[in-house]
């Protein structure tokens, strides 16, 4: 027997923040533990696929939506654990990422300030190791609680456990597998802000430990370039950032660098390897903001951003992106991957030049 608490053909597409895609043939809103076993047992008596969801922000829907059974875990309680030096949080995975980040600032804890203003679930955080002016979740992470849809089984994940990369995680490799409960952080109650980022820097010269002020001044930045989650601004139908920054060979990223003297963002990643802009090289691939094609386009204030203008299909996401890769792959020689999670058609579609 079906459980009342899973819905037959609900709206998919329209819970993701790009407002696109079909429908999921069932879709279930969990509030306990006891409520997420129960749904995936239920799906696997009937060998029916389950996709984890979160808020929607890193998503995109196929236009014929999911066949499965979408699973959101929606708990959303915080709590804080008052320590010598620093103050232990420990959030359910349905926590508003943005919410928890604005209470941990209000308290004066360090750590995760230049993270203000990103969409999403506190659940969804560490999946892809969510990241914004120079911190990342791992920074501050301590562990994370999931439970294994395979075994049914909970695990508690340390911070080495998780392996974290950039914007990438053990949950993002094994996609549906591990559904987060709780997220357990650890904020720091006293000293300056570890700022990297160079606009960061420029705006404390002489460093900082408000994270009230950075946390205001990204806020701001992220603002400027429609990266808040706001529906008064027309660039706000997005996934944010749509593709990653692309990671090259050293020797590579100096011939372009050679090559294109205005390319000065870059930064070194590894010994090996240095982490190139995304969006500079969509913008000198000739793809500017405000580029529009057809119900689609880029947002007027940030290159990386993907726009749905109103009434557009995911084809037309998806066909826009695969232009853009190849734009900026017969110019430059770069991949670009997106990084955004696709449901209900080949990820590998999308991997084309």
């Amino acid at each position: 027997m079906q459980p009342e608490f899973i819905k037959t053909n609900a709206p998919f597409g329209k819970t993701t923040t790009i407002e696109c895609g079909g429908n999921a043939r069932f879709f279930a809103n969990c509030h306990t533990l006891e409520q997420v076993k129960k749904a995936v047992h239920w799906a696997k008596n009937r060998k029916i696929p389950v996709h984890i969801h979160g808020e929607g922000s890193n998503s995109v829907v196929s236009d014929e939506g999911f066949s499965g059974l979408v699973l959101r875990y929606i708990a959303d309680e915080i709590h804080f654990e008052e320590k010598a030096e620093n103050v232990i949080v420990r959030g359910s995975a349905g926590v508003h990422f943005d919410d928890l980040v604005m209470q941990i600032v209000e308290r004066e804890l360090k750590g995760v300030s230049c993270l203000k203003g990103i969409p999403g679930s506190l659940g969804a955080a560490p999946v892809q190791n969510i990241g914004a002016y120079g911190q990342e979740l791992a920074d501050v992470l301590v562990s994370v609680c999931a439970i294994d849809l395979h075994t049914l089984k909970t695990r508690l994940f340390s911070r080495s456990d998780c392996m974290f990369g950039y914007r990438t995680s053990i949950f993002k490799e094994n996609p549906n597998r591990y559904l987060i409960l709780e997220v357990t952080l650890s904020l720091a109650k006293k000293g300056f802000i570890n700022l990297k980022y160079e606009a960061l820097k420029s705006a404390f010269p002489n460093g900082t430990s408000d994270p009230k002020n950075v946390a205001k001044w990204v806020h701001s930045a992220r603002k400027k370039k429609s990266m808040l989650y706001d529906k008064n601004d027309p660039n706000h139908r997005s996934c944010g950032s749509f593709f990653t920054n692309p990671i090259v060979p050293n020797e590579q990223a100096k011939r372009l660098v050679e090559k294109n003297p205005s390319l000065t963002h870059y930064q070194a990643h590894s010994a090996e390897f240095t982490k190139l802009s995304a969006a500079w090289l969509i913008e000198h691939a000739e793809l500017h903001k405000g580029t529009i094609f057809g119900k689609v386009g880029l947002s007027t204030n940030h290159t990386l951003a993907l726009i749905n203008l109103g009434g557009a299909k995911t084809s037309e996401i998806v066909a826009f992106s695969q232009k853009i890769q190849k734009n900026v792959w017969n110019v430059f020689g770069v991949s670009l991957f997106p990084e955004p999670v696709f449901i209900g058609f080949e990820h590998s579609l999308l991997n084309k030049k």
